[in-house]
């Protein structure tokens, strides 16, 4: 995956250490076919969630991008809106390097 693009959205609960981040694709250098449809081309919508380390979690935690459509989602801004997050953080990995802040 190879994505670039800029923030429309970011929401957040600082109790439990999560945010949600909604962008506008200003680039798409992909060679994953997964990667290649309509909807991952520049001036669609993405969105993904974190979770960082402390409060509820010891590891620092992301999911995979969603895009204009995914799960029935229409845009970054609706993404960030909803605040969904599923239970035991299912459809999130941890991040084995680096680390993401999430800060009040």
């Amino acid at each position: 995956i190879d994505l670039e693009g800029e923030v429309t959205c970011f929401t957040k609960d600082s109790p439990q250490n999560v945010a949600w981040v909604g962008a506008r694709i200003t680039r798409n250098d992909s060679i994953n076919p997964g990667f290649l449809r309509a909807s991952n081309m520049s001036g669609s919508d993405l969105w993904f969630r974190v979770r960082g380390a402390g409060g509820n979690s010891k590891e620092t935690r992301v999911s995979a991008p969603g895009f204009s459509g995914d799960e029935g989602v229409r845009s970054a801004g609706d993404y960030c809106k909803k605040q969904t997050w599923e239970a035991n953080d299912a459809g999130t990995f941890v991040v084995v390097q680096g680390t993401l802040g999430i800060f009040p």
